[in-house]
């Protein structure tokens, strides 16, 4: 998942292919192909994987919002998502219609 999201994050939707996330994660193209299917599978399992640690990163581990009274806690851990998840929200935003 970390490979499939690098490449993502690097290069257009289109662009970014089963042999070469299975090339950056060092893995054979039928590992790919067992876990994911195709590649709308594996927009979905990158989508599971990630959706978890956005949310986490926001402070709730179920729920991508910010949680709490606390406006700085609340920022810091905006900003600490932003540094960190900030790359490839803009990515996806910026190429949504063509996936």
């Amino acid at each position: 998942m970390r490979a499939a999201t690098e490449l993502f994050v690097e290069r257009p939707f289109e662009h970014v292919t089963l042999p070469a996330v299975a090339e950056r994660a060092g893995v054979g193209l039928q590992t790919v192909i067992r876990r994911v299917g195709t590649k709308d599978g594996l927009v979905r399992a990158v989508n599971r994987w990630i959706v978890p640690q956005i949310a986490a990163t926001r402070g709730d581990p179920n729920d991508a919002r910010p949680v709490g009274d606390d406006l700085a806690g609340v920022s810091d851990r905006l900003a600490r998502h932003y540094e960190q998840w900030g790359r490839i929200t803009e990515r996806t935003l910026h190429q949504q219609d063509a996936s």
